[in-house]
């Protein structure tokens, strides 16, 4: 039995081999072709850790000027704000400025009424003390010849006086 088996071994071992040849063969084709894929996804891995490498890159600088981008938007708003508050202080300032024309140009007009009427006062307080000093030299006049007419009959009286005193003094004689 044992020879049968050892032959039977024997046998196998021959078909084994038979069977192993191209077996190993195709192993040998397979480890190869693993080695082959290996190297190709070693190189594959190497390109996509550059890859990856130079997109961490890019990534930061993007981030970086992502962040330069939002402070400088956060910049140009707090520049926007207080541009704002100033165009509405600027704003306000005008308002006031325009009421204050407005009254100013109220308080002109009326001032420049006054006057007019002032002038007008004026013009008619000229006319009346021309009336008047005509009125005065006219009443002088009149009191010069007044004067004159007193005079004359003072000097008529007392002429008279005297024709009468001398009348008398020859009556008495």
């Amino acid at each position: 039995k044992r020879a049968e088996q050892s032959a039977a071994s024997v046998a196998g071992a021959a078909d084994e081999k038979e069977e192993e040849s191209p077996l190993r063969e195709q192993l040998s084709r397979l480890r190869e072709e693993f080695a082959r894929c290996t190297e190709v996804l070693q190189g594959e891995a190497k390109e996509v850790r550059a890859s990856e490498q130079k997109v961490r890159r890019e990534l930061i600088a993007a981030r970086a000027q992502l962040d330069s981008e939002v402070a400088r938007k956060a910049d140009l708003e707090g520049r926007l704000t207080e541009a704002s508050k100033t165009l509405e202080g600027r704003g306000l300032r005008q308002q006031n400025l325009e009421k204050r024309v407005a009254l100013l140009e109220a308080s002109l007009q009326k001032e420049e009424a006054a006057v007019l009427d002032g002038e007008a006062a004026l013009a008619q307080a000229r006319r009346d003390r021309e009336h008047l000093e005509a009125q005065l030299r006219l009443e002088k006049s009149k009191v010069e010849a007044l004067q004159r007419s007193n005079s004359s009959l003072l000097a008529e009286r007392t002429k008279q006086g005297q024709i009468l005193i001398d009348a008398q003094v020859r009556m008495s004689k």
